[in-house]
């Protein structure tokens, strides 16, 4: 079951692409999917190993990353995640994962599918 919400807000998301600029935005977006691609894999990790202050800090780390990006809703279960790692309450925190998992999953594909839709040009394909 997927939540209803919207998983980030575009307005928010355009923005920082604009930010960023034509010459940088590709180079960004390959970072944001390395980024949440590590804490996808250090959160399965901390879950494995029942680690309440890695749940803590991929909470934390989350939580900055969502925000940046306009993620709000994924923002606020990062802090609720970061908040039940520190009352090492694990098993709360296990499902509040695995909703952010499923979060995590639904927000690299729209990086994934925006990226598609860029030219990348760090790879000196710019004007000569």
């Amino acid at each position: 079951m997927q939540p209803a919400d919207p998983p980030l807000n575009e307005e928010i998301f355009d923005d920082l692409i604009a930010m960023a600029g034509p010459e940088t935005a590709p180079q960004l977006l390959r970072q944001i999917l390395e980024d949440l691609g590590q804490v996808s894999r250090n959160l399965e990790s901390a879950l494995a190993s029942g680690n309440a202050k890695a749940l803590h800090e991929q909470g934390h780390t989350l939580t900055s990353l969502a925000g940046t990006l306009g993620a709000t809703e994924m923002q606020e279960r990062a802090q609720q995640l970061s908040a039940l790692a520190q009352t090492a309450d694990i098993d709360a925190a296990r499902g509040m994962s695995q909703v952010l998992m499923h979060d995590i999953a639904r927000l690299r594909e729209l990086v994934e599918a925006r990226s598609a839709t860029m030219p990348d040009r760090s790879a000196g394909g710019g004007a000569a």
